[in-house]
């Protein structure tokens, strides 16, 4: 998107176009990356004609037509935030916006924009590349996370523009999150990400889930963003109870190996007193070997399974990760998927004493 966006903006720098042939292009490299909402190409005031106040054609994907920025809103209001993917490129060469509700494409967006400068090395106008939040939102649920597992992502600023829960998109910001976050492990990770001294990776136990969390973060290149992925370790190692199996199997199928070298050993017509002491002694310790390691994977905390293979669901975070991995799926399947409240999701139940109990949670 980065080199697409440099390349248009040296065409139109190195290029005269006409108003029909300028749109044309506009179209053309729009459509060459699916990932793209549309593109701008505006103009600083008569810049393109004399006899145009503002020129800024801009292509919309979702309503497949040009629309005329100049004439739905002055981009060149410095006093407005929904104009700095033009103002803001008078003092640098390119950048990354902040999300903002864009009025030509009706939808919450980000911009990268390059400056464009005349032979003389002044600025003329701006090329600017839309993304929508909501398409950027579907490209990060599409990643194959686990069942409960989920990313994030945030700006330069540390605004949110992708999230399991939706009403955070483009509104919320991770010191928000990070305030309200009740896992320590992941309100750290925030409070570092906030501070600009992110760690490549955390792990931590989760409490509410008790088990190994695995969170890994990374900047996306040019954008300045902050992107996490955040995964559990049921969803890393697989089904608990066909992990158990596995094992079982392996200490079996090591038990009948020995078994096999011993009967090997002592292949003879005839054996000693001492050697069947020997071969009692061993088959014995071996059938306690494996009684105590099948009672370790069936008892023990580490290898409990809980839900089988539905790993439990301890946070409306996690809730929505499930419910939109399903949307992204029935839309791949051109399917409308349509969600039905079925009772109430019980996040926290804090029992005070053997009368009284508190139950919080959404309907």
């Amino acid at each position: 998107m980065v080199n697409q966006g440099e390349a248009l903006a040296k065409k139109l720098q190195t290029n005269t176009y006409t108003e029909e042939a300028l749109e044309a292009l506009i179209i053309t490299e729009s459509n060459a990356l699916p990932s793209l909402l549309g593109v701008t190409v505006a103009y600083e005031p008569k810049a393109f004609k004399d006899d145009v106040h503002l020129y800024a054609p801009y292509f919309d994907k979702n309503q497949n037509k040009i629309l005329q920025l100049g004439e739905l809103y002055d981009y060149t209001d410095t006093s407005k935030t929904t104009t700095r993917w033009y103002t803001s490129l008078r003092n640098q060469n390119n950048a990354w916006t902040e999300p903002y509700y864009g009025q030509g494409a009706q939808a919450l967006v980000s911009d990268y924009s390059i400056a464009l400068k005349d032979v003389n090395g002044n600025f003329k106008g701006v090329v600017s590349l839309t993304i929508s939040l909501a398409q950027f939102t579907d490209f990060i649920h599409g990643l194959s996370l686990g069942k409960t597992g989920y990313g994030f992502v945030a700006s330069k600023a540390h605004n949110v523009l992708s999230h399991p829960i939706n009403d955070y998109i483009g509104v919320a910001n991770l010191k928000e999150l990070q305030i309200t976050e009740t896992e320590k492990g992941l309100s750290e990770a925030y409070n570092d990400i906030i501070n600009n001294t992110p760690q490549p990776n955390y792990q931590f136990e989760s409490e509410a889930r008790n088990q190994k969390t695995l969170l890994v973060v990374d900047k996306v290149k040019h954008a300045n963003w902050t992107i996490g992925v955040l995964f559990y370790e049921d969803d890393l190692l697989g089904p608990v109870i066909g992990l158990k199996q596995k094992n079982i199997l392996i200490a079996l199928g090591a038990s009948l190996l020995f078994l096999a070298v011993l009967v090997l050993f002592y292949n003879r017509d005839y054996l000693s007193r001492r050697e069947i002491w020997y071969l009692s002694v061993m088959a014995t310790c071996l059938l306690i070997f494996n009684i105590c390691f099948v009672s370790f994977l069936e008892y023990s905390n580490k290898y409990i399974d809980i839900g089988k293979t539905s790993p439990p669901i301890t946070s409306q975070t996690a809730l929505n990760s499930i419910e939109n991995d399903e949307r992204y799926k029935a839309k791949n399947r051109g399917v409308q998927l349509k969600t039905i409240p079925t009772g109430i999701y019980i996040e926290q139940v804090d029992f005070e004493n053997s009368y009284n109990v508190n139950i919080g949670g959404t309907v």
